[in-house]
């Protein structure tokens, strides 16, 4: 294997600013530094880039103008010698409160705790931490780190807390503003690093797995996984020394757990909790930089070139892990024979903070460098399942720790280039916004340039669609420009602008009922369910999907289907229910647990959400065309769930000692429209707005469109069915079902 120092570093000139690419090998001592940007700029920038054409749905601008000196004290790294710090009390100073946002630019703070003999600092104190605000999203460095860098631009508070014989918060906090540095225009999709802890010896981790997967089909090329294996109650040959050390350091102890781009916090196990971290990263943490991969597989060896090109002048760190997919291993929970993916084999550094990237120098932003890795391949390793992850580590604090800022993957001898966003992140304008400068909104002029009119203020709305460009002047300067996009209201499709008055929408709710011709007590247990829905008043609300199972023969109606949902509860027994993807259980005599699963439905989770479909069946083609939209009245991540109904099918059934030859089985699921039974992701909606999906298919054989129905479940970021509505398919549509507005 090649030593560090032998890691050839190359650079590339980047095409869009050049005519012709240079490729080299280039000293990164010798590569020009950007010149110091001393030139006064106005920046302007809006709080949204689209908004409806409803007449209220507004954006407001702000102008900042930097190039002069701003006003107010500014923080000093220490308390000058008149500076006494109350006894008892905790202040922060910091030497400098503008940075750039390169992970590179650091803050220094102090903090000072006043005692009875005077200053005391604390600043390295082990009980002493930095405590930051961006997107009031709060986020706490180690103990005793007190530097802060960062690459995401914007406007940071920062306070600090420690304990004292007590838990103490400074009495002050210092902003700090992070200017955006990427002049490159490079936009890098981001790549998340999903980190997965497991074990052979957790029943539960399985899920967690299937979560991933999940994820991954959904969210395709979004999430890198790769999976560290510990000993759990039995020795897994799949353990490394260092998962133990990533795991303690990410925190959380148990299994399993799932952490996104080597930052601590669990995410969870549920696959709603990963899509929302993974949107909630995307959004807060855009990537400075992309990851490109080559590998070849030379003799006994994998060569691994990791390439990062840099937006800004940055320092990086990288990892590189070599993953393997197809083990056979035994699993506590599922079987002797389970096949496990994305397993890690090997963390080349051997550390949780990666290896030096360029001899830790900043790259120089728009150019190419490489690292060239040499990894033996192990016996025990199969190199037709393996892939290589290439990570790009940043740092927030100043070099204490270290966090994924962008990642790739690719299989063992092959290669991938980089990934760019196909427009620039959302976070690009209100870096604007929080630039260095002076708020001189009031004092400057904001035109719209697509109208000509000129804003009376700084806030703008509009009745008519399209796209409208703005700029503002301040003295003799003029801002760059602003292309607010405004959206047709579309009936109801626009937000609702009185969040205060959002309808009441009636619960409706989804009753799986597991059941097969072949049951001889699943007649009684269909009867006991409508006795229930009588008794309790659930008849109108309560809708029955008959899932019928044919792996015991002598049931053509029996899909796939059943048993993959069977079998994600525990295998319930026949007959059988699951309520709103939450509550299963027995259908027996015993009918409290219907009866409590249905007023659970009910009261503890009641619907924050509406579900309106319409159906179009085509004679002469026989496709169908279906719609189902949501309404949000809460913030949230929602997903549809589709499915085809059918009543009126005679097929024989056996109830007890005999066989009914004439039977009537309605509410016979047919087919999932939707991909899962998870449904298909509609995204994060906020109060008052609708979005729909729609479903094309093609009638099958055999299925009688005059007794069909279709239906669709919302199912919200719990996993849980929020509500859902029916309607026939032939022509059918059934509106939103509000109690009030």
């Amino acid at each position: 294997m090649k030593s560090f120092a032998n890691m050839k570093f190359m650079a590339a000139a980047f095409v869009a600013v050049l005519i012709t690419a240079c490729h080299g090998y280039v000293d990164p001592a010798t590569l020009p530094k950007p010149e110091p940007e001393t030139k006064p700029e106005l920046k302007l920038s809006a709080s949204k880039s689209e908004i409806y054409a409803d007449g209220q749905d507004a954006t407001t601008f702000t102008v900042m103008f930097a190039g002069q000196e701003q006003g107010g004290d500014t923080p000093t790294p220490s308390p000058g010698d008149d500076d006494i710090v109350p006894v008892g009390v905790v202040r922060i100073y910091a030497d400098k409160t503008v940075i750039n946002a390169d992970g590179t630019d650091m803050v220094n703070f102090t903090i000072i705790y006043g005692t009875e003999d005077g200053n005391l600092d604390i600043s390295e104190g082990p009980t002493t931490r930095l405590v930051y605000t961006i997107n009031e999203q709060e986020t706490k460095l180690g103990y005793g780190v007190h530097n802060f860098s960062t690459t995401i631009p914007g406007t940071y508070t920062v306070k600090a807390t420690a304990y004292r014989g007590g838990n103490l918060e400074s009495e002050n906090e210092i902003t700090i503003v992070a200017n955006n540095s990427n002049n490159t225009g490079l936009n890098f999709y981001h790549k998340h690093l999903g980190m997965q802890f497991t074990s052979v010896g957790c029943q539960n981790c399985p899920a967690l797995s299937t979560s991933i997967k999940n994820v991954q089909e959904i969210m395709p090329g979004r999430l890198v996984a790769v999976s560290f294996h510990e000993d759990f109650k039995y020795d897994d040959p799949m353990t490394l020394p260092i998962s133990t050390k990533y795991h303690s350091h990410l925190g959380q102890d148990g299994l399993p757990r799932f952490f996104l781009n080597m930052r601590p916090g669990d995410v969870g196990a549920y696959q709603a909790n990963i899509e929302r971290a993974i949107e909630e990263h995307t959004t807060s943490y855009p990537p400075t930089c992309g990851v490109a991969i080559d590998t070849e597989v030379k003799g006994g060896n994998i060569v691994v070139n990791s390439k990062i090109t840099s937006a800004t002048a940055t320092v990086y760190r990288y990892e590189v892990m070599i993953v393997e997919n197809g083990i056979e291993y035994m699993q506590l929970g599922v079987s002797d024979t389970y096949y496990h993916n994305n397993v890690v084999r090997q963390v080349v550094s051997g550390t949780i903070t990666g290896m030096r990237f360029n001899m830790g120098e900043a790259l120089e932003p728009g150019l190419e460098y490489v690292a060239e890795r040499e990894i033996a391949i192990s016996d025990n390793w199969n190199v037709d399942n393996l892939r290589v992850v290439v990570v790009a580590l940043t740092t927030p604090d100043g070099g204490q720790s270290w966090v994924a800022n962008n990642c790739n993957e690719c299989v063992v001898g092959q290669s991938v280039d980089y990934s760019y966003a196909e427009e620039a992140p959302a976070m690009v304008t209100y870096n604007i916004t929080r630039a260095q400068g002076n708020d001189v909104t009031s004092q400057a002029t904001i035109r719209c340039v697509t109208t000509g009119d000129i804003l009376n203020g700084n806030s703008f709305t509009a009745t008519e669609a399209g796209d409208y460009v703005f700029e503002a002047v301040y003295k003799d300067y003029t801002s760059n420009r602003v292309t607010v996009k405004v959206k047709s209201k579309g009936g109801s499709e626009q937000p609702n602008p009185d969040l205060g008055n959002q309808p009441t929408f009636e619960r409706h709710i989804a009753v799986m009922e597991f059941t097969g011709a072949w049951c001889s007590w699943c007649p009684d247990g269909l009867n006991l369910l409508k006795l229930v829905f009588e008794t309790y008043d659930y008849t109108e609300r309560a809708h029955i999907l008959a899932l019928h199972d044919g792996s015991m023969g002598g049931d053509p109606m029996g899909i796939d289907l059943t048993t993959e949902i069977n079998s994600a509860f525990g295998t319930v027994s026949f007959p059988g229910f699951v309520i709103d993807l939450r509550d299963a259980g027995e259908i027996g005599s015993n009918s409290s647990g219907i009866r409590d699963a249905l007023k659970r439905s009910d009261k503890e989770y009641p619907a924050h959400s509406g579900v309106a479909v319409e159906s179009n069946y085509d004679t002469t083609t026989g496709k169908v065309k279906f719609t189902a939209k949501v309404y949000a009245c809460t913030q949230d991540v929602y997903r549809i769930a589709a499915y085809l109904l059918e009543d009126g099918i005679v097929y024989p059934q056996k109830q007890g000692s005999i066989t009914i030859d004439n039977y009537t089985h309605n509410h016979v699921v047919r087919q999932l429209l939707s991909a899962s039974y998870k449904g298909d992701r509609v995204g994060e909606l906020v109060p008052g707005e609708e979005r729909s999906i729609e479903y094309e298919f093609v009638l099958g054989d055999g299925i009688n469109p005059d007794n069909c129905t279709v239906c669709a479940m919302v199912i919200d970021s719990t996993g849980y069915v929020n509500n859902m509505n029916i309607c026939s398919l032939v022509d059918g549509e059934s509106d939103y079902k509000i109690i009030s507005e």
